[in-house]
């Protein structure tokens, strides 16, 4: 029996690598793959996909560019046309307003995109508008709608993005799940990596992890690291990710503060740090959460959609006032003081992870998805 054809889009194969892999394996068994990304400048991106995946460098652009991206547009409407995909899947907002608008166009019976989070929650003026029209494009042009989190989806909902009958959450959230054997605690990799930083053993070690940027509360989290250090001399900042916007500049050499500008291996920092901070002004989820909640340490987040579902204030982790330098400081210094209350919280952090958010749950939930939508038999 022939595969059905189905395409999965994205921007960047960095997104399709660190969050879709699982998934992508698992879809290669029962369906004929095609992974459409900007391939361009990237090194060795498909090394990591099964031999049965064909890929399509389309050079899809994550910011606005009117006249490439027309020319992207005319190149996937095309290649969904001719190889008459019955499903093709976006994740990413210019990815998915791109490629659902050009397989609507291409008559594909069943177009997905899933939701990650929105760029335009913090923006303002005419520059909100146009972002937040652009996503109420992709929800018109899309047959389903799939969400990343229970709180995102009830935000766009409330902002007439999407319909409460075309949206979904699959389980209880997140995009792809945790890998729950890689994410996990390792006393060995904890002094390896602090020694490799040159942090001692004692040290409280507050960790990000992520893209360097305003909107992610980076500048408010290292106000609130200088005050926290005050009282707690003994606590260290980690600022693991690339720094976009020149934040390293504006925040310039600090005493306690590390910056590890890449790594490959996210979860040795998450396993040799104490608590992870993310006092973000907009998240769909925070994966990252999920990935620090199987290593077995607590998270400070702020109290805003997306995080809401994956910190459980009190248990998990903490969520504080976001823009509040003064309550992030205070749940810093709350949880660096008390040793036996991180590792509860951190027990219980990866206890919930195994129960509701393995990356095995997850693929699990997006292939009935895929079977129900295509109306294919159980196997």
């Amino acid at each position: 029996m022939q595969k059905q054809k189905i395409a999965v889009v994205v921007s960047s194969p960095m997104t399709a690598q660190v969050f879709l892999a699982h998934q992508l394996e698992e879809l290669a068994k029962v369906y004929d793959v095609t992974l459409v990304a900007n391939f361009q400048g990237q090194a060795d991106t498909q090394s990591w996909l099964p031999n049965e995946i064909v890929t399509v460098d389309i050079p899809i652009q994550r910011t606005i560019t009117p006249w490439s991206d027309v020319r992207c547009f005319f190149k996937l409407k095309n290649l969904f046309r001719e190889n008459k995909y019955t499903l093709v899947h976006s994740v990413s907002p210019k990815a998915g307003m791109l490629s659902m608008l050009a397989a609507r166009c291409a008559k594909v019976p069943v177009r997905i995109h899933t939701f990650t989070g929105q760029v335009w929650a913090t923006k303002k003026g005419l520059k909100r508008v146009i972002l937040k029209t652009l996503d109420k494009v992709t929800a018109a042009c899309a047959t389903n709608i799939l969400v990343d989190s229970h709180t995102q989806r009830a935000f766009l909902i409330t902002h007439n993005v999407v319909p409460d009958s075309k949206s979904k959450v699959l389980c209880d959230g997140s995009i792809s799940g945790v890998d729950c054997d890689r994410f996990k605690a390792n006393v060995q990799t904890r002094a390896e990596i602090r020694a490799s930083v040159g942090t001692i053993d004692s040290s409280i070690v507050m960790l990000f992890m992520g893209r360097l940027k305003k909107d992610k509360g980076v500048l408010d989290l290292v106000e609130a690291f200088s005050k926290a250090k005050t009282t707690c001399p003994e606590m260290e900042l980690w600022l693991v990710g690339p720094d976009e916007e020149g934040i390293q500049q504006k925040i310039g050499q600090r005493e306690g503060i590390t910056y590890v500008p890449f790594t490959n291996t996210p979860q040795e920092f998450m396993a040799s740090a104490d608590v992870l901070c993310l006092p973000s002004y907009r998240e769909g989820f925070g994966s990252v959460v999920l990935e620090a909640s199987a290593c077995e340490i607590p998270s400070i987040g702020s109290d805003i959609y997306g995080l809401q579902d994956a910190i459980v204030d009190g248990e998990t982790g903490i969520l504080v006032q976001p823009h509040s330098v003064d309550a992030l400081s205070v749940a810093m210094v709350y949880l660096a003081q008390d040793s036996s209350l991180r590792e509860r919280m951190g027990k219980s952090a990866r206890s919930r992870v195994l129960d509701k958010f393995s990356h095995r749950r997850l693929t699990e939930a997006v292939l009935s998805k895929y079977e129900e939508l295509l109306n294919l038999p159980e196997p």
